[in-house]
């Protein structure tokens, strides 16, 4: 797994997807204060102040995409052609998107442009670059000549099979990947729980994957809010940082909380040690310290408890018990971060649950590794006093 796991951390657009998404966190935090001073300026009767708000996030969401196609051909493209990258990217982009297609398959279309220029380019470097320099053109305007026929085929022949394969609908299949689905949630977070457990960051390893998709999502939602239309979609990035992952991947807080209380002397100083990352989320002092990594006692909870739990959660927030997570908030602690995502005072009530339910679900394995551990120290020390009889 390990190898697999490098060499998909090294791929160009792995890594430019991930650049990606940091560099959008201060634009989709803008966009969620935006939304939340629209939802407060409604509820407290100032027009004005909710028509500002109301067309900035409207300007915001239905440029987003671009913000998105533009940053990513940055990060992706690498080598001289990257001018040329961009503008094919651009072209194919609006021969995808056409007229009337909604913002909700904005960001697929982007992407989808850009692996589809991606694949232009590789056969202009690959294949016609070589044939133009096998066969030697006397001006350098004949080489341009046969590379702008080269780009009016390519585009001329992509309008065509767009028309043909009515790309409008294929990109709607995208609206229903939306995460939006139990079964989803828990196969997300046991990979990522599963990947902490041999010891990888899962979370690392998922997040381009997992945020193309909860971004749409966002997108999808400020949009809705924007128009003063319900917002669908729950799962979006913040549902996975601070739901999900509350007080670290695998809900690790709970671990912090039985290691301070631990007759062990060794636990008790790893959970003092993590006890101020848990307001932030932080797994790696527990993970590692504890450790939860390759820990048979502890694979049960970790692993499969986890998910079970984030599934809980998703139901809460798909029977309209909580307020959904359409806001953006980043490096924000506990308890801010979930009332500030929601803007609902009962996601505190529903994260206190979960931890609660944490740690009930972790106790009788904590307690379980408690005693090996202690025996295997007993065994050690009486190994080292070397006694023959």
């Amino acid at each position: 797994m390990l190898p697999l796991v490098a060499t998909i951390e090294k791929n160009n657009w792995f890594q430019g997807l991930k650049q990606c998404f940091i560099h959008l966190n201060i634009l989709m935090m803008t966009m969620s204060a935006l939304a939340m001073l629209k939802v407060i300026t409604h509820s407290l009767g100032y027009p004005l102040l909710n028509q500002m708000t109301t067309e900035l996030l409207g300007l915001l969401t239905q440029h987003f995409s671009w913000i998105f196609l533009v940053f990513l051909a940055y990060l992706v493209a690498r080598d001289q052609t990257r001018y040329l990258f961009y503008g094919c990217s651009v072209i194919v982009f609006f021969l995808l998107k056409g007229e009337g297609n909604s913002a909700l398959v904005d960001m697929p279309a982007a992407f989808l442009s850009l692996l589809v220029s991606a694949g232009i380019l590789q056969v202009y470097h690959q294949v016609l670059e070589r044939f133009l320099r096998s066969i030697s053109l006397p001006m350098k305007g004949m080489e341009y000549f046969c590379q702008v026929l080269y780009l009016i085929l390519v585009f001329g022949g992509l309008w065509v099979v767009a028309q043909w394969l009515s790309v409008h609908s294929l990109l709607s299949c995208f609206e229903y990947v939306t995460l939006d689905h139990p079964l989803v949630v828990f196969l997300i977070v046991f990979m990522e729980m599963l990947l902490w457990y041999v010891g990888i960051n899962g979370y690392g390893v998922l997040v381009p994957f997992v945020l193309f998709f909860a971004v749409n999502n966002f997108q999808a939602n400020l949009t809705a809010l924007a128009a003063g239309q319900t917002p669908e979609h729950i799962f979006t990035p913040n549902l996975w940082d601070y739901f999900f992952s509350v007080t670290g991947s695998g809900l690790t807080g709970a671990l912090v909380i039985l290691s301070l209380f631990s007759s062990k002397k060794t636990f008790k100083e790893v959970g003092k040690a993590a006890v101020s990352g848990m307001f932030w989320s932080v797994s790696e002092p527990i993970v590692f310290g504890v450790p939860v990594v390759m820990n048979r006692y502890l694979f049960v909870p970790f692993v499969i408890g986890t998910p079970l739990l984030a599934v809980f959660q998703w139901f809460v927030f798909r029977q309209g018990w909580v307020n959904p997570p359409i806001f953006f908030v980043a490096d924000v602690p506990l308890p801010l971060a979930p009332f500030l995502a929601t803007l609902d005072i009962r996601s505190l009530v529903l994260v206190a649950v979960v931890l609660l339910l944490a740690v009930a679900m972790y106790y009788p394995f904590f307690k379980a590794y408690e005693k090996q551990y202690q025996e295997k120290v007993e065994e050690d020390r009486y190994g080292d006093l070397d006694l023959d009889f």
